[in-house]
């Protein structure tokens, strides 16, 4: 029997007016990692509480859900003209100025990843104390990053603490060739202080410049959905299984089929990480949905397909 075989394609900018209309940009994918009680959850709350102003009415969901999309309140480049011929939800800018974080660092979703040769992620951000410096799990991030070409933007975390030392926690990294561009290297560093507020939006200014300088956001908002599973898990109220997803490329639509691994699906349910109810999804955005007859494997691709008939051909 023939194989298909499912690959992600580059995208390219289209200067055909009748084919623009495909092509948006997404909202960046960044991932915040780094050694245990370095700061990385205070961090994610405090983008969720500072910069999300629905998070702090849905604060319990969100702890639940493995990522989350917050609207930019620095610079919205991220947009496109608005062209007053689009139709349709799938076309609109709504992407502009959002960026998606992935709140579970160190998920085996990455080890899935590496194995399959491709990203979940745009950036990583890179969450060090300045109290304790470069550890283990600190320098685990670094080669993850470079094995996966992966653009890193250090946080330097704590600084509010009167044992703060920013220039030793630089001088360490150095040290493991990761050159600050205050010690003359590329390395992009941030002292900042996740408990106090302090330089979080520094930080999301250079994350922003970071995804337009190095990241390639532009994608299809047309074609079938492609995704990626980054948590699976069992709904305690419905006994459900539930997924989030990341989708990479295309629309995800209340009713589309999916396969995801040797299993198909439907779409029964999508919900944001606010607990929304939400009929469509776009490249760059994090979902928790339902319609799983199976646990996908976390890491799996989900791509959507036309019919049951070509799911079941597939699986």
């Amino acid at each position: 029997m023939a194989c298909l075989e499912i690959k992600e394609v580059d995208v390219e900018l289209i200067e055909d007016e009748l084919e623009s209309h495909k092509y948006m940009k997404r909202a960046p994918i960044i991932t915040i990692m780094g050694h245990v009680d370095h700061g990385k959850t205070t961090l994610l709350d405090s983008f969720r509480t500072d910069f999300d102003k629905c998070a702090s009415e849905y604060g319990a969901i969100t702890q639940s859900i493995g990522a989350f999309t917050i609207k930019s309140p620095v610079v919205d480049d991220f947009a496109v003209d608005d062209q007053s011929d689009k139709s349709g939800d799938a076309l609109r800018g709504a992407v502009a100025g959002e960026v998606t974080f992935i709140d579970t660092p160190g998920h085996e979703a990455f080890q899935s990843m590496r194995a399959r040769g491709a990203k979940v992620t745009d950036i990583i951000i890179l969450v060090i104390s300045a109290v304790e410096s470069v550890q283990k799990q600190t320098i685990e991030v670094i080669e993850l990053a470079r094995q996966m070409h992966i653009p890193l933007i250090v946080a330097i975390n704590k600084i509010d603490r009167l044992e703060a030392d920013v220039e030793s926690v630089m001088l360490d990294l150095e040290a493991n060739n990761m050159v600050p561009e205050d010690l003359g290297g590329d390395v992009i560093c941030v002292p900042i202080s996740a408990k106090e507020k302090v330089n979080l939006n520094l930080l999301r200014q250079k994350i922003e410049d970071l995804a337009k300088e190095r990241v390639n956001l532009v994608e299809d908002f047309t074609v079938p959905a492609q995704c990626i599973v980054i948590e699976s898990d069992v709904d305690e109220k419905s006994g459900q299984i539930t997924a989030t997803v990341i989708v990479k490329k295309g629309t995800l639509a209340s009713d589309d089929i999916f396969v995801s691994g040797i299993h198909e699906g439907k779409v029964r349910m999508m919900l944001n990480d606010k607990g929304q109810s939400v009929k469509q999804t776009f490249p760059g955005e994090a979902v928790h949905l339902t319609g799983f007859k199976h646990f996908p494997d976390v890491g799996n691709p989900l791509y959507v397909v036309k019919s049951s008939e070509e799911a079941r051909f597939i699986v």
